[in-house]
């Protein structure tokens, strides 16, 4: 039977290895990702020779497992999932399941019924067009960067290490005096970013600002996966018009590198968050699905 343990560092790796090369785009197979939210989740992990196991806790007892990852159909790992469900008595339930997973685990007729959990799709953008705005669709954020480059001549767009924690801290402390109060996810969010700082190398992130009279005034921090940068921050001082627009610009472009998509994660069906993300033209839309 299935043996799971705490997600460690030293399971980024290992899950890593699961998922090389398989075309995942849903950021919730990120290993870096889990780890980054492992305390929020109480997340714990198990493997065989076939598959990577995820198990996520909800609102403190509400227990959910990633589809098994691995390059061989989901049969083998469910069945697996089934005997440890069954002798805890435990509901399988499964959560973050791309149009894939959701199909071979439907195809078992086991009584699965899944649903598409709306505000947890995934935008997949190219960066090649996120890194210069070219084309007519681009032109409102175009004319945005222009504007923010012409007004703060002298900013500077630099690379982030782990020791720069302390200058993001004085930044974060700006964006979220006005946003926080009870918001519990909003909070993990800061302790996450600052995780990413204490991890820094061994998660390889990459973190960039923009500055102005040496404050950071625009933030981005991903990890790059399977050629794919997940951005998991993007911040900006909304009072420096165009910021926005020019964070995400400068990041897709130094980006390019080591990676060809970025993934901006969900928009958690907030319509304001949903209409920015759209308005950067994704290349996909990956919906999400959870059993019930």
């Amino acid at each position: 039977m299935l043996s799971f343990k705490e997600f460690e560092i030293q399971d980024v790796k290992l899950m890593g290895n699961y998922i090389l090369d398989h075309p995942y785009f849903l950021c919730d197979y990120n290993s870096k990702l889990v780890f980054l939210w492992r305390d929020y989740y109480k997340t714990k992990v198990a493997y065989d020779e076939n598959y990577c196991y995820i198990m996520l806790t909800f609102n403190e007892n509400e227990i959910k497992f990633l589809p098994p990852l691995g390059n061989k159909f989901v049969l083998d790992g469910v069945k697996k999932l089934i005997e440890y469900t069954d002798f805890y008595n435990i509901k399988l339930r499964f959560t973050c399941c791309d149009f894939k997973y959701k199909n071979e685990i439907e195809s078992l007729h086991l009584d699965i019924v899944f649903l598409k959990e709306i505000g947890y799709e995934n935008y997949i953008y190219d960066l090649e067009k996120l890194s210069t705005y070219k084309g007519k669709e681009y032109k409102g954020k175009r004319n945005l960067v222009n504007n923010f480059k012409n007004t703060y001549p002298t900013h500077k767009y630099i690379s982030l290490n782990k020791n720069d924690y302390d200058l993001v801290e004085q930044f974060l402390d700006l964006w979220y005096q006005k946003r926080i109060d009870d918001d519990l996810m909003l909070i993990h969010e800061r302790d996450v970013i600052k995780d990413c700082f204490n991890h820094f190398d061994e998660l390889d992130i990459k973190a960039n600002a923009i500055l102005i009279d040496d404050k950071i005034i625009a933030l981005a921090i991903g990890t790059v996966y399977n050629h794919i940068i997940c951005e998991h921050v993007e911040k900006a001082l909304t009072e420096y018009v165009g910021a926005y627009q020019a964070i995400c610009m400068y990041f897709s472009e130094s980006s390019l590198k080591y990676a060809k998509y970025m993934n901006k994660e969900e928009d958690l069906n907030i319509k304001g968050l949903r209409d920015a993300k759209i308005s950067y033209n994704p290349l996909y839309i990956i919906d999400n699905y959870n059993s019930i």
